[in-house]
């Protein structure tokens, strides 16, 4: 097969739509509304066996059988009782064609040589045991029903290629090169570098932007800061960085902070090492075709996809999304499309050239973390631990790699950077809910996910094995994998990185292509994140402030309070009296193709607006080096 067929996009975007999120899960069979029990499927063609378990992972491993043992014939199903809830333990069905398997107890090691899977509430009250390459697999209605048939499509294909595939991801670049995790929150080695040589080119573009002289060794830090917003994001992102390199203000920036769809502009700019014009007129042709309707080389994603499943990594969606997205983003790199890594691009970072970019998701499970992606580390100031990029997905213990496997592909990043449709249920439904009037459903739908208790399920996020794992005292040290989704789950605009004390910012220029702006909590939200993490943040006065194409929060140099100039998406008379993108069709969040006309006026809006504001940053860089 040359090609990924239409029907196959369609259905990998369309099944994130919620209709078919709530047929899985409330509007099943009268058999399966029992929530005290739960209904087992055998979908092998041979006898199987199972039981349920209480595990906990954390203060030493547990696994201790509940229940008695259940045979079950080949494609059969059964009910058996869910354990109760115990403090502290999770809940597990474990199952295996071998009855002397069970144990009353397992250890770590012998849990992980046996099929288990997760029973608890908020997996849903049926779950289904198949087969895949002699191996049972568990899977919960959302995983069986919206996950299973994609992955299928891709593992059907893996017969033929898996050896060719152990082949090339054996001959990359880092395959002799031990990784360790850097377990302290200063700056790495790379990045202190980097400073000294962006210093030098950043002093005389701010004194040419700002009509001051600094002393060699006290010129501001400035950063970019872009929000995320799919397609809409990503070419308002352009439209502002062409009006910064004209100013002189991408030259006088140290760093660029990026959320979802911006990530989808710089990353690939980045990577092609080409101008920005010439790129600009590149994305400008990309997005003219929309990306659901394309047809991609199914050898090639199969070939990014398989990779991860040689080296026991967790697949999802999120595989999927992000292989379409690199082919239809890095489709200038033809064969080697699924080979590039963020680490790439460290080429020209490392010059100090550019601003470094700052990529960014969150770890989704219970507080937000922040997670920070650039060419030279990935990592959390909130757990204190990096890994040097090009390690990312190896599996850890103990702050060390225990193999060899290849980078993650940046279209993989590029997924979990921009993977907004795995929000949790509650979130889907009140982002529909604020554009729809007929609210009385919605309202419904809420009270039926609280008592089914499957309100904070998401579909199919990325899962990536946790370089912190077995570090001690590391708040994550118990999860084998973490869970990383889109950071606009938390808040839009990607502040964190930016606000920690080592990096010293002291202005940060924050571009919010959010969609439903006039009701936008965006600032004030950073402001609660930065009072909770004892972080430096200016008082966010949100009189008006949505009204205006430019506001300035004023921090002040001798407290270490950086400076917040903020411009958000809104109409500008002064550009166009008729084109308001945040009520233009075209500018939805889940549009993937623009004309030539649109990419025009949308990113020609955002170039506008800096252009306008030039004197007003200046004038805020002056002053807060004055204060």
């Amino acid at each position: 097969m040359k090609f990924l067929s239409k029907a196959l996009i369609v259905f990998s975007f369309s099944v994130l739509s919620i209709q078919q999120t709530t047929e899985c899960f409330f509007w099943q069979k009268e058999e399966d509304k029992i929530f005290d029990t739960i209904c087992v499927k055998n979908k092998t063609k041979e006898k199987i066996y199972v039981a349920t378990y209480y595990k906990k992972n954390f203060m030493g491993f547990s696994c201790k059988k509940y229940s008695d043992i259940y045979q079950m014939e080949p494609l059969s199903k059964i009910t058996i009782d869910r354990p109760p809830r115990s403090s502290c333990y999770g809940r597990r069905i474990v199952f295996t064609k071998n009855p002397e398997k069970f144990k009353e107890s397992f250890n770590s090691k012998e849990y992980k040589s046996i099929g288990h899977t997760p029973i608890g509430l908020l997996k849903g009250s049926t779950f289904y045991i198949a087969e895949r390459h002699k191996v049972l697999i568990g899977f919960n209605s959302l995983r069986w029903h919206l996950v299973k048939p994609i992955l299928d499509f891709f593992l059907e294909q893996t017969d033929s290629l898996v050896e060719q595939i152990i082949k090339i991801a054996s001959k990359h670049k880092y395959i002799d090169k031990n990784a360790t995790v850097r377990t302290n929150d200063n700056l790495c080695d790379q990045e202190k570098i980097f400073i000294k040589k962006r210093k030098s080119t950043t002093k005389n573009s701010i004194e040419k932007l700002t009509s001051m002289q600094f002393a060699s060794n006290n010129s501001p830090t400035i950063a970019m800061c872009f929000s995320g917003g799919g397609f809409r994001a990503m070419i308002g992102t352009m439209g502002s960085m062409l009006a910064a390199k004209d100013v002189g203000l991408l030259d006088s920036t140290t760093y660029m902070s990026a959320l979802s769809g911006s990530t989808w502009m710089i990353a690939p700019w980045l990577t092609m090492k080409t101008d920005l014009k010439k790129y600009s007129a590149i994305l400008r042709n990309k997005v003219s075709k929309d990306i659901k309707k394309e047809l991609f080389k199914v050898d090639k994603i199969l070939e990014a996809v398989i990779k991860k499943v040689v080296f026991g990594q967790e697949l999802s969606l999120v595989d999927i999304y992000g292989a379409v997205l690199a082919e239809k983003l890095l489709s200038e790199f033809k064969e080697k499309i699924h080979e590039i890594g963020l680490s790439q691009s460290s080429e020209i970072t490392s010059k100090g050239t550019l601003p470094l970019p700052i990529y960014t998701a969150v770890e989704a499970t219970q507080n937000y973390k922040w997670f920070e992606f650039t060419p030279f580390e990935i990592g959390s100031s909130k757990i204190k631990s990096y890994v040097p990029t090009w390690a990312f997905g190896r599996r850890f213990m103990n702050g060390k790699s225990l193999n060899y496997a290849p980078e993650q592909s940046l279209g993989y990043l590029m997924g979990i950077w921009g993977s907004a449709f795995t929000a949790d249920f509650h979130r889907i439904v009140d982002e529909i809910k604020t554009r729809l009037l007929k609210r009385d459903i919605f309202d419904l739908l809420h009270f039926t996910m609280d008592e089914l208790q499957i309100g904070d399920n998401r579909i199919s996020p990325a899962q990536a094995l946790n370089f912190a794992y077995k570090i001690p005292n590391n708040i994550t040290n118990n999860m084998e994998e973490l869970t990383l989704v889109d950071g606009g789950m938390d808040f839009n605009l990607p502040f964190p990185p930016l606000l920690r004390q080592n990096r010293k910012v002291d202005v940060i220029i924050a571009f919010d292509y959010s969609s439903g702006i006039e009701d936008s909590t965006i600032l004030k939200k950073a402001e609660f994140h930065a009072i909770r993490n004892n972080l430096k943040f200016p008082i966010i006065n949100t009189e008006n402030y949505m009204q205006k194409n430019i506001s300035v929060f004023k921090g002040s140099k001798s407290s270490g309070t950086p400076t917040v100039i903020y411009l958000p998406l809104i109409k500008n008379e002064k550009f166009s009296k008729n084109f308001d993108p945040q009520n233009a069709s075209y500018c939805s969040t889940f549009n993937f193709e623009y004309t030539n006309r649109q990419y025009d006026e949308l990113s020609g809006l955002t170039k506008f607006n800096m252009n306008q504001n030039k004197e007003i940053i200046a004038q805020a860089i002056r002053e807060h080096m004055s204060s």
